[in-house]
């Protein structure tokens, strides 16, 4: 507390104010320290926790539009190979074994047949 009257003035001209003076001093300067902002923010990850959010969101919506296009692409090949059956439609294997290779769930392309 005394580093924040000492702040206010030399220790010399607060010993000369009168008493009423010093106090209004002492309370500014206890309501200075306790509305410091190291004091009163509560503690966070920092940039680490934003950094990995977006290197999620990214990957997220990169894997999305993968299966999106693979499953689009199912479609077609049934449609064009007539047989939801891979054993029976080239295409369609040939298809379902990029999708593995690209990591695409077997939930997309089971619900694309």
């Amino acid at each position: 507390m005394l580093a924040h009257v000492v702040a206010f003035g030399t220790p010399k001209l607060i010993a000369k104010l009168p008493r009423s003076h010093i106090t209004e001093i002492q309370r500014a300067s206890e309501t200075q320290a306790n509305e410091s902002p190291c004091r009163l923010r509560p503690l966070f990850m920092g940039r680490a926790a934003a950094v990995r959010a977006a290197t999620k969101g990214k990957t997220d919506a990169r894997k999305a539009k993968t299966n999106a296009i693979f499953g689009k692409k199912i479609i077609m090949a049934v449609k064009q190979g007539g047989s939801p059956n891979p054993e029976a439609n080239s295409t369609l294997k040939d298809l379902i074994a990029k999708a593995k290779a690209n990591s695409v769930p077997m939930d997309v392309s089971a619900r694309q047949l």
